[in-house]
């Protein structure tokens, strides 16, 4: 027996596709940041490596920047994943402090194209005008306990 295709199933096949997709063109682009730089992100090669006409990826990416930009937020989100993963709970605010840069420091031993584009990103909410200072005033409350 067939199954009747409608608008319905086919928006939930695009749906599937594009979550599946996003993440392959994220993980393909930063790979090959880490490996040519920034420099060497081709879309067309991008688009070859993951079986995409250059134009589908316009889908997912308006622009080139618009790539790079999610490669950055992704890279932060590696950095975070990396620190909470190895920072263990401690009462004392100063050696939780002093936990958390010894474990960002560890991660500074990943591969220096991927530090590049962390450490060089746009500022974005959270690290700028008023989120900046409320960070700052958190650290010096740890700091301070």
């Amino acid at each position: 027996m067939l199954t009747e295709y409608t608008h319905e199933s086919n928006s939930t096949l695009q749906y599937f596709r594009h979550a599946q997709t996003r993440p392959a063109i994220l993980q393909n682009a930063r790979q090959m940041i880490v490996e040519d730089w920034i420099d060497g992100l081709s879309i067309r090669i991008l688009a070859d490596s993951i079986n995409f006409a250059p134009g589908a990826l316009y889908k997912y990416f308006k622009f080139k920047e618009d790539l790079i930009d999610a490669v950055q937020a992704d890279c932060s989100d590696r950095l975070n994943i990396f620190i909470a993963g190895r920072v263990t709970s401690v009462e004392n605010r100063a050696e939780m402090l002093l936990q958390n840069g010894m474990v960002y420091i560890e991660y500074a031993g990943q591969p220096p194209q991927e530090n590049h584009l962390v450490f060089n990103m746009k500022p974005w909410r959270l690290t700028s005008g008023e989120g900046c200072r409320t960070a700052v005033r958190s650290l010096l409350e740890i700091i301070q306990g």
